[in-house]
């Protein structure tokens, strides 16, 4: 299925398939499954959250080696100029005002920048992988995806699933076995009831 479905992303330019578990450590399982049968994936989350061997898939190690990290690097860098330029009392009167002005442009091009760069490393990717409450993450915000599956779905609860589910368009599936790890049941009178 996924790679029928890469074959169809590929031809529309866009990512399809969110893929997503209730564990850090299971969609790192899935990610590293993924990546051995050759799909491009891209895993969010905190690098510290990642095991290692994979951290080099997340998206903030791709951003960094994305081309216009540089120019967000100089573009720091100039913001903190201008911010240690107007805190030690450099600027007076009007040269405050524009101090001001040129931080919030520094800002507004920082955040564009970065927007633009986790659009184009998710936009590549075949596949996205992201715990359930990544799916919420502001990485994810502005996407949506022919399909969302969450693997061992039996383990998660229902308003985890949620946040994922927003994220679908067309298909939502669930995966689980019940022979492996029982569901989750918080409820002490349906747990009881079987």
């Amino acid at each position: 299925m996924v790679q029928r479905r890469k074959a169809e992303a590929q031809a529309s330019k866009s990512c399809q398939i969110l893929v997503s578990a209730d564990s850090n450590v299971a969609v790192d399982q899935l990610l590293a499954g993924l990546i051995k049968l050759g799909v491009h994936a891209v895993r969010i989350g905190f690098p510290s959250r990642v095991s290692e061997d994979l951290r080099r898939h997340t998206l903030l190690a791709r951003a960094e080696e994305h081309p216009l990290n540089e120019q967000i690097e100089e573009t720091r860098e100039s913001l903190n100029r201008v911010k240690n330029d107007l805190y030690s009392g450099k600027f007076k009167g009007k040269g405050k005002g524009l101090a001001h002005r040129d931080i919030s442009l520094y800002v507004g091009d920082i955040r564009k920048f970065e927007q633009q760069v986790t659009d184009e490393i998710l936009s590549a990717a075949d596949v996205i992988c992201s715990t359930l409450i990544g799916c919420g993450s502001d990485a994810l915000l502005q996407f949506t995806f022919d399909t969302v599956i969450i693997d061992e779905a039996s383990q998660a609860t229902e308003p985890r699933c949620l946040v994922a589910f927003q994220k679908a368009r067309k298909q939502f599936i669930l995966v689980g076995d019940q022979q492996q790890l029982p569901p989750v049941v918080l409820c002490p009178a349906a747990e009881q009831k079987g």
